[in-house]
């Protein structure tokens, strides 16, 4: 599982010396004193190599990554693309929850079009507030659900280790598709015909707010 920073500080002094896993060769060495240093590990003709990166917090996990891609020669997380993360997360925590997902499938299909090849390290929220803004002059509520998912996306990003901070977390739908009003319902007459033959207990009542227009809040 990928380290956190916030996972990091939250790590207890252990009882005994021990290594913790993140990603292509890296690793938080802990230590009963409190202290933590990262090492690059890799198996050269069956035995293992061992390179030490610096004690965290002066090197941050960000750094340490980037010390032990370029060591390991693999891609970052952080080179991952928006639409790659999308993906991912509409198969990993979408399709398993829920049953219908047809319009979570649009918002990502959203995404893959218009940033799908922006790194993840490089979004920012102007970025993404800038695509969402010109969605909303056709489809404010649709934009702000989109809104919505992408910024649950991107917290599964963060989850993940591939970036360290969600570009969207502060941004409201105030940015995008504005504040959304709850719409006026008109009864139509087939709905008055069937409300005026109710025969239930509240039947009087609900006709008596029909004809003077009152409201129960």
């Amino acid at each position: 599982m990928a380290l956190t920073e916030t996972g990091i500080k939250r790590m207890a002094p252990p009882d005994k010396e021990k290594l913790v896993g993140d990603d292509r060769g890296l690793y938080l060495r802990c230590y009963p004193s409190g202290r933590k240093n990262w090492l690059f590990r890799t198996r050269v003709g069956g035995s293992w190599k061992t390179r030490n990166l610096g004690d965290w917090p002066a090197v941050s996990l960000a750094e340490a990554r980037v010390k032990a891609s370029t060591l390991s020669g693999k891609n970052l997380p952080e080179s991952v693309g928006f639409g790659a993360l999308l993906d991912e997360w509409f198969e990993r925590r979408i399709i398993p929850r829920y049953k219908a997902v047809r319009n979570i499938a649009v918002y990502v299909g959203k995404g893959k079009q218009w940033a799908g090849n922006d790194r993840l390290s490089s979004l920012t929220a102007a970025r993404l507030v800038g695509l969402l803004s010109e969605y909303a002059d056709a489809s404010p509520v649709a934009a702000n659900r989109c809104l919505a998912n992408w910024r649950l996306a991107l917290d599964y990003a963060v989850e993940r280790g591939y970036i360290e901070r969600n570009p969207l977390e502060r941004t409201t739908t105030r940015a995008v598709g504005g504040e959304e009003k709850s719409r006026e319902r008109v009864l139509t007459d087939e709905e008055i015909r069937a409300l005026w033959a109710d025969k239930h207990a509240h039947g009087p009542l609900l006709r008596f707010l029909l004809m003077t227009g009152l409201r129960i809040s």
